[in-house]
């Protein structure tokens, strides 16, 4: 599918004048009038059997509604991680060649591993842009190392250095939906603190329609690609309670008895054979009929949070599907819908309220769910459901994402296309995997390939066109062969047949050569509750076999199935060590990565203060986290405030009186007494001013989605409930530094358990 550019034959002439020289326009790119419109929409966490037309007691009338009206697959296959999968989604390559084998966080010195995807697999954006497309991007990215993701750059990763001409989302892999705080447009940071009824996903519909609008407004013929990759239903599973209450009672029943009916619901749809049974209910989810009716309460109100945020999340897609149809363009536009990877497991077995504080080692008991029960959902929380109810989204599957099994792989996928697809509402069993959606668009759109794209010579697709069943319900797969690897845990597909290892993932075990492997034929049964490899040890051997062509061919090696381990490997860092960090007033937010790390260690805030001409001098100094933990020095009331504010749990706070008047140095000094505790001394022209003891210090991370930000709070919620973000500062800030000494011990275990959650 590869197109040569075209080129002219030869320069025009031009002469000393114009009357004797040849005039010429340049020849601008393929021009795509008359091609259709694409909008791939991304949904994040979402099991096979959490949509209402998978199964599913949620409601998604505006999703099922493009069911309805297009195709569903049901053997389509993702990486079974958030990250992999997007790099196989708009490349069209497997994600070990994309260097993306897990998520940037947890990138390794090997080509599998490092995060940086080749210029020689060109984007989706970039092969429709070259083919005359308007291309624009909203939503969640997760595809640039996080030490590249700050104001320094280089942005040559981030959407724009991708082939998207616009981009309004987030960099990393989650978000508070409440209170982002900072998102980015195009190549810069911009302030959205949030409140006031403000939801990310209501935004990121608002920019995706906004941007298809203002393309069509010029151009109206040109066609447009959309990629809008929404946050939810990743955590924190955030959302109004008039949509939470709507599923008030409905899922009192439990998990057990919801996976059930899903799986009968599947089968009346045709999504799922008759003889189709559910596997095993796994030893770390408990037997609903055995909790206690204060769990039984309390895990039900967690579902019904998540039910309203998928609802939510619905009607903002009917929103964009709706505003299509205002233009015109629904009819000529292919929308591809799918999840990343199968429901999460991180909600561990009784969901979490902040999973900011567990990762800090701050355990909330059952007595702190219970209390909070009305306020799940709601602004102030970082909460996951427990693990049971994603057991129950990925009916009718085993396991969980990152597992090589079908309930970390095997995703919802839908195709609307109403001036092509006349087959509407009908089903589609052939096998397929993300990596075959590229060449299924570009066949479907009628485009072509570069050889090159910005001077780099592309590598062959990895994937199968799948175009070739929305003809032809019965037509035999063209999908031979497909290898799986996520964090030590491994899969081949072959001809039907599936080979899965017995290795969890992140295990550290090692000794890959003694995995044991269970083997399934998919097409008798689906969901792998009938292991046969006792049966045909040959086609075991056989699968296992081909499985090291595959890693092979595709560049998988080395295996690495560590945990905490692999985050003492050297890596990037954005910038030289150095114990002084200098900020500038209102400039980009810089996120944890790139900004000065002050756990466990001494560390000192200082500013020159020149206080406000008119009006009084008060705000934000420095602010590093959000509500969800972190620190702040700040002015407020004729005094200077630091506050430490430990995992959303306590504020420690000093303040010490000032009139600022004039010009004045200013600091705040935090000293080490032991491990993850110290003293904070204020300073007001040199002059000590107070301590205040701080016996606890965030010991592992501070949020993700938090940031650094000189002279305003830009970190969503306020960093301190003493005021409200973004608090800008009124006067003047100069040799505004960060000093730090020496660290003390980190537990990189847990750090790595808490990256491990952003996925």
């Amino acid at each position: 599918m590869a197109g040569k550019n075209k080129r002219h034959q030869r320069p025009p002439h031009i002469d000393k004048t114009i009357d004797a020289s040849e005039a010429h326009w340049p020849a601008a790119q393929t021009d795509g009038h008359g091609k259709p419109n694409v909008v791939l929409i991304v949904l994040d966490d979402v099991g096979f059997g959490q949509l209402g037309c998978y199964g599913s007691s949620i409601r998604t009338p505006n999703i099922d509604r493009l069911a309805d009206g297009g195709l569903r697959y049901t053997c389509f296959h993702t990486t079974a991680l958030c990250s992999p999968t997007r790099a196989s989604l708009l490349t069209g390559r497997n994600h070990h060649s994309n260097g993306l084998a897990s998520i940037p966080q947890l990138a390794l010195a090997y080509p599998a591993h490092n995060a940086y995807m080749p210029r020689e697999n060109g984007t989706l954006a970039e092969v429709l842009g070259s083919n005359g497309y308007s291309t624009l991007a909203v939503g969640k990215w997760h595809l640039a190392p996080d030490t590249e993701t700050h104001p320094a750059g280089p942005f040559d990763r981030w959407p724009l250095g991708r082939g998207f001409e616009r981009f309004y989302g987030f960099l990393m892999g989650m978000i508070d939906h409440w209170n982002p705080g900072a998102l980015t447009r195009d190549n810069h940071f911009v302030d959205v603190p949030g409140g006031n009824g403000y939801h990310l996903s209501e935004d990121l519909t608002d920019h995706a329609i906004g941007f298809v609008r203002d393309a069509h407004a010029v151009d109206p013929d040109k066609p447009f690609f959309l990629y809008l990759a929404y946050g939810a239903g990743h955590s924190p599973h955030h959302v109004a309670p008039e949509y939470a209450d709507s599923y008030k009672g409905q899922f009192d029943r439990g998990w057990d008895a919801e996976r059930e009916t899903i799986l009968t619901r599947q089968k009346e749809l045709g999504i799922m054979p008759e003889h189709v049974v559910l596997p095993p209910r796994p030893d770390e989810v408990p037997c609903w009929e055995d909790l206690d009716e204060d769990r039984k309460r309390v895990y039900a109100r967690f579902q019904e949070v998540f039910a309203g945020f998928m609802t939510h999340t619905d009607e903002q897609i009917g929103r964009v599907v709706d505003a299509l149809d205002a233009i015109g363009r629904l009819d000529d536009t292919l929308i591809v819908l799918m999840s990343d990877n199968g429901a999460s497991l991180e909600g561990g077995p009784e969901g979490r309220l902040n999973e900011y504080a567990f990762y800090n080692g701050v355990e909330h008991d059952f007595a702190d769910l219970l209390k909070n029960i009305d306020r799940i959902g709601g602004p102030g929380f970082i909460n996951n459901y427990p693990m049971g109810w994603s057991m129950a989204g990925n009916t009718p599957f085993r396991e969980w994402k990152r597992s090589t099994y079908q309930g970390g792989i095997a995703d919802p996928l839908i195709m609307h296309w109403p001036d092509v697809l006349t087959d509407a509402g009908s089903i589609r069993n052939q096998y397929h995997h993300v990596v075959d959606l590229l060449p299924t668009i570009i066949e479907a759109v009628g485009a072509e390939i570069p050889e090159t794209i910005r001077g780099a010579h592309q590598t062959p697709i990895h994937g199968v066109s799948m175009w070739y069943t929305t003809g032809n319900e019965a037509a035999p797969g063209e999908k031979i062969v497909q290898y799986y690897e996520m964090l030590g845990s491994r899969a081949l597909y072959y001809r039907g047949w599936k080979a899965v290892s017995k290795h969890r993932p992140l295990s550290g075990a090692g000794n890959f050569d003694r995995d044991e492997w269970e083997l399934f034929y998919l097409p008798d049964d689906p969901n792998e509750v009938n292991d046969l490899a006792a049966v045909h040890p040959e086609i075991v051997r056989d699968l296992v076999d081909r499985w090291w062509v595959e890693a092979g061919r595709y560049g998988v090696l080395p295996l690495d199935d560590r945990g905490f381990e692999r985050w003492r490997d050297p890596r990037p860092t954005t910038r030289l060590q150095t114990e002084t960090y200098a900020f500038h007033q209102n400039g980009q937010p810089i996120f944890e990565r790139a900004a000065p790390d002050c756990k466990n260690r001494d560390f000192t805030i200082s500013a020159r203060v020149t206080p406000a001409a008119d009006l009084a001098t008060e705000g934000v100094i420095l602010s590093h986290g959000n509500r969800y933990g972190g620190y702040v020095l700040y002015v407020s009331g004729g005094a200077l405030h630091f506050v430490y504010n430990y995992c959303g749990e306590a504020e420690y706070h000093a303040e010490a009186a000032c009139d600022f008047d004039a010009v004045v140095d200013v600091a705040a000094e935090f000293r080490k007494t032991g491990e993850h505790r110290g003293v904070l001394t204020l300073r007001i022209g040199g002059v000590e001013t107070g301590t205040t003891e701080i016996p606890r210090t965030i010991p592992r991370l501070l949020p993700i989605h938090g940031n650094l930000s000189c002279g305003a709070d830009r970190g969503g919620m306020s960093v301190s409930q003493r005021y409200t973000a973004p608090f800008p500062f009124t006067g003047t800030l100069d040799d505004v530094e960060v000093r730090l000494g020496p660290q003390g011990a980190i537990e990189h275990d847990k750090v790595f358990e808490a990256m491990v959650s952003e996925q």
